[in-house]
């Protein structure tokens, strides 16, 4: 939603609706916009998330094509996250670890629309082309060619 708020997709009629929504929409939103930092937050912990499963999913016990598949889910959604940040926010901290201090961070974004990219192609292969009505919403390898 934080995107299209700053499209012509979206008008705020009344000024006086949201003060938080206003700063969004006039690109003047900061670390004390609820909404700036609830999209940073929340984007950031399914970073986290991401890259737990990348980390640990090997000690898991199932079935390898299923450890593939669900690996290349994470950096699926991984990227989209942070094709989301990048356009909301511009350069952000790169984390393709799990970590557990945010200053562990290494890296900027900028380097990060690049940094992944060999894994999302290697993470196609093992995405199926279509899916089940039961797992619409799942990362497919359709989409990643969009």
């Amino acid at each position: 939603m934080i995107g299209d708020l700053r499209s012509d997709d979206t008008w705020i009629p009344n000024p006086n609706a949201g003060a938080n929504l206003q700063e969004v929409d006039e690109f003047k939103n900061n670390a004390f916009n609820t909404i700036s930092s609830s999209t940073w937050s929340s984007n950031y912990q399914g970073i986290q998330s991401a890259n737990i499963v990348i980390d640990k999913i090997a000690d898991v016990p199932m079935e390898t094509s299923v450890k593939a598949r669900y690996i290349g889910e994470a950096k699926f959604l991984r990227m989209l996250m942070y094709f989301n940040l990048v356009r909301t926010f511009g350069d952000v901290p790169l984390v393709l670890e799990v970590i557990n201090n945010p200053s562990e961070q290494k890296g900027r974004c900028r380097e990060c629309l690049c940094a992944d990219c060999q894994g999302l192609k290697r993470s196609r292969a093992v995405l199926p082309e279509q899916l089940a009505s039961a797992e619409i919403g799942r990362a497919t390898g359709g989409q990643r060619r969009r």
